[in-house]
C-alpha cells in the first residue's frame, strides 16, 4: 500500500509448513565430488563459460577453458595433462561442437563430450547439429545438474586400456 507524503507498506504472505526449521539442509553429494579430472570447456559467452568453470571446480575438476572449437583443438593437443572429458556448446562462431568432437575424436578416440546449448535437444536433432545419441545438457543449466551430467558421462566411460572406449559425439 502507498499513500504519498506518508510512505508504503509491504505486506509479505508466505506459505505455513510444518515440521521441524532447518531439517532440510541439503548437503552435496559426495559421490558427485570429481577427483581432478581434467575438463575441457568450450563455451563462446564469457559468462556462461565462467559460471560453468566456477562450478566444476568448485566440484573437484580441473578446467581448461576454450572461447571456440580452434582454441579449443589447440589446447587439446597441448594440454599437460590428458583430457577426461569435452565439454562444448553446439553452435560457436567458428565451427561447430559437433565438429569439434568428431575431430577430437580423430585425435583421440574414445574421449567424452557433453554436448550443451540453449536450442532444445529436439531442434538439435532436426537440424542436424547433433546424433541422438550425444550426450546433451540444455542450458541454462544449473551448477548441481552441470556437475552431475559430468559426473554420470565420466562415470559410464571405460577405464582406459580396456580398448572399449566410448565417444560422446
Amino acid at each position: 500500500y502507498s499513500e504519498p507524503g506518508h510512505g508504503t507498506t509491504f505486506k509479505i504472505y508466505l506459505p505455513l509448513r510444518s515440521g521441524e526449521v532447518g531439517k532440510e539442509q541439503k548437503e552435496s553429494d559426495p559421490q558427485l565430488s570429481g577427483q581432478g579430472e581434467c575438463i575441457l570447456l568450450v563455451e563462446d559467452e564469457a559468462l556462461v563459460r565462467h559460471m560453468m568453470k566456477r562450478s566444476l571446480e568448485a566440484a573437484g575438476y580441473r578446467v581448461i577453458e576454450a572461447e571456440h572449437a580452434a582454441q579449443a583443438l589447440e589446447h587439446f593437443v597441448h594440454a599437460a595433462e590428458p583430457i577426461s572429458l569435452v565439454l562444448t556448446d553446439v553452435v560457436m562462431p567458428g565451427g561447430s561442437g559437433l565438429e569439434l568432437a568428431n575431430r577430437i575424436a580423430e585425435l583421440k578416440p574414445g574421449t567424452p563430450v557433453l554436448f550443451t546449448s540453449g536450442y532444445t535437444e529436439g531442434d538439435i536433432q532436426r537440424k542436424g547439429l547433433l546424433t541422438p545419441e550425444a550426450a546433451f545438457i540444455q542450458k541454462p543449466v544449473t551448477p548441481d545438474a552441470l556437475v552431475g551430467a559430468v559426473h554420470r558421462l565420466l562415470a559410464s566411460v571405460t577405464p582406459p586400456g580396456s580398448g572399449r572406449g566410448v565417444v560422446v559425439s
